[in-house]
């Protein structure tokens, strides 16, 4: 197996893989999505653009700071239904699913003094 970084942006790395075996490629990106809403257009634009020219199979993964349903929000203030559309939006979009979380979900209240 062959990875060859093919693009380092501000929020994400891309990279194409290669099995040599089977001459199967694929498209990894690992990304940060924005966390403060005007810059969450942007990016999710972008997103979208990619998977328009996008010739291989697309893994994306990360920290896209959105979530898919209200149950996943821990603490803080509750959600409305809309701020859980744009992840379901673009899944729905490049007909893609949501690995779902395998272990411990973080808490920021461990990391912090007290």
């Amino acid at each position: 197996m062959v990875l060859d970084i093919i693009a380092k942006e501000y929020r994400a790395i891309h990279c194409l893989v290669l099995e040599k075996s089977t001459d199967k490629r694929c498209i990894v990106t690992a990304n940060f999505a924005p966390a403060q809403n005007h810059e969450k257009h942007a990016f999710w634009n972008y997103l979208k653009s990619l998977n328009d020219i996008l010739a291989f199979s697309w893994c994306i993964l990360g920290d896209f700071n959105e979530m898919l349903h209200s149950s996943e929000k821990i603490g803080c203030t509750s959600l409305c239904a809309s701020k859980l559309q744009r992840l379901d939006d673009f899944l729905s979009l490049c007909k893609g699913h949501d690995a779902n979380v395998q272990g411990w979900i973080f808490h920021l209240e461990k990391f912090l003094p007290r």
